[in-house]
Order: C-alpha cells, then sequence, then structure tokens
C-alpha cells in the first residue's frame, strides 16, 4: 500500500506533531508499507533528508500562542504538488494537523486517494476556521475518517466540523519508556521511583 503523510511541522521543526509522523512512518515502513512524508523546507532539513521525505515549498514560522505556526510558501506549489499526486498514485493520503492554511489543504483538494486526517492540537477558537469554514467543508466531504489524539482535540475541531471522531491516542515508544529501565537522577531525585504510578507492585 503506498501511504502519503502530509503536515506542514515536520521535522527539524522539533514538537509533537512531528514526532508522531516520524515514528508513524517508521513502524509502517517496518509493516512493509510504502510510505513517504510530505512537508516544507525549513532551508538546513539535515539529517532528515531520506528519499522518503518529500520537501515542498517553504516553511515559515510565525509566533502564534507563545508557539509557532507554521505555513508553507511557494508560487508553484498547487503545481508541484498536483504533479506529485498524479505521479505517485497513493492509496492513503493521511494529513496531520488542521486542513488548512496550505500543504494538507491542497493535497486534499487534488486527492483521489482514500483521505484521513489526525487532529493533533486543542484550541479555544480558531479563528481560522471561522474564516476558512465556507470552503473548508466542501473538502471535509473528501475524508473517510477523521482521527483525533484526544478528545479535547476532536472537541476543538468538531464545532467547527460535526462528524464521526475516533480518538486515538499518542503512541508510546515503550523500548525508552519503561519500569526497568535506569532512572535519570536529576529527576530522579525528585520523583523517587517508589512514588512512580508506573512501577510494578
Amino acid at each position: 500500500m503506498k501511504i502519503l503523510f502530509v503536515s506542514d511541522v515536520f521535522y527539524p521543526h522539533t514538537g509533537g506533531v512531528p514526532e508522531h509522523i516520524y515514528y508513524l512512518w517508521k513502524t509502517l515502513k517496518k509493516m512493509g508499507q510504502e510510505v513517504r512524508v510530505l512537508a516544507p523546507s525549513y532551508g538546513n532539513n539535515a539529517p532528515y533528508t531520506e528519499r522518503d521525505f518529500i520537501r515542498l515549498g517553504r516553511a515559515i514560522k510565525i509566533p502564534k500562542n507563545k508557539s509557532f505556526s507554521v505555513l508553507t510558501f511557494g508560487i508553484l506549489l498547487p503545481w508541484k504538488l498536483r504533479r506529485i499526486l498524479e505521479q505517485e498514485k497513493f492509496d492513503v493520503i493521511h494529513l496531520h494537523g488542521p486542513v488548512a492554511p496550505t500543504l494538507p489543504y491542497l493535497a486534499l483538494k487534488y486527492s483521489r486517494a482514500k483521505n484521513f486526517i489526525t487532529f493533533h492540537s486543542a484550541h479555544e477558537e480558531s479563528l481560522g476556521y471561522v474564516l476558512w469554514e465556507p470552503v473548508l467543508e466542501q473538502y471535509f466531504r473528501k475524508l473517510d475518517g477523521m482521527i483525533a489524539v484526544s478528545e479535547v482535540a476532536r472537541d476543538s475541531v468538531s464545532k467547527y466540523f460535526p462528524g464521526n471522531y475516533r480518538i486515538i491516542p499518542n503512541g508510546i515508544d515503550t523500548t525508552r519508556f519503561r519500569p526497568d529501565v535506569e532512572p535519570i537522577q536529576e529527576i530522579e531525585k525528585y520523583y523517587p521511583r517508589e512514588n512512580n504510578l508506573f512501577t510494578e507492585s
């Protein structure tokens, strides 16, 4: 199966969404699937330069809510993205983050595949969804499945775009995070192991 993940946010920009996408890509590859990631270029993308990581457009970081939003810019962005989708003929396109404003929106617009989306963030209100709602509503009909990483993330978007959302929480790397791993000394002195909720009884 040919799968494409699409996001305006990916490494080397750090955060929960890039981590989520990276490990999902890695796991599905181990399972024998053909998986690629479409994201903007951040200029220097090292060490995330695998052939599977398609860079399209340039990422521009904008301060927002004590963090950064990322917008993807490129004069020929729609044309280039459409050509990639026509050439690759992906079976599944999985969007990450909000549909608007750039890569996820364009990928859904031009997609002829099965389309899924995962909503990662929680917010009180979204001016972007209010402004884009008339345009986005027609593209939401192209979605075959909607996922949220939490009930709060689901509730944040469902008030603008009602539907059947499936809650799938973020995964945990159990090779790194498990009770028998040696504790980090700086953390251990503040949170003794005997007080750890995950310690086996």
